[in-house]
């Protein structure tokens, strides 16, 4: 198995606000496959996984453990669009760092 990939789809899927059953339905899976894949009986094969990381906005890399952080791509923003973005993220990080 690939270690700590049903961790990362759990909480993604809970950082989306997903429930095992919305994720599957999206997926086009049973909740007890989403349920296998958390617990770390089953891996997903790779059109599922590809689907996973365009539902999470991850890249493979990350889902897999290849990549320790989540990478957001500012892709196709304008500048600045991409400058209120960074200043969302700043002020959440520092909100968090407080509580």
């Amino acid at each position: 198995m690939i270690e700590g990939l049903g961790n990362r789809i759990s909480q993604l899927r809970k950082n989306h606000h997903l429930s095992q059953g919305e994720l599957a339905g999206a997926l086009g899976v049973t909740s007890a496959l989403i349920s296998s894949w958390e617990r770390g009986e089953r891996i997903p094969v790779v059109p599922k996984l590809l689907k996973l990381c365009d539902i999470f906005n991850v890249s493979t890399d990350y889902l897999l453990g290849r990549k320790s952080s989540n990478h957001i791509s500012l892709e196709g923003l304008s500048p600045n669009d991409a400058k209120a973005i960074a200043t969302i993220i700043k002020s959440l990080r520092e909100k968090n760092i407080k509580n």
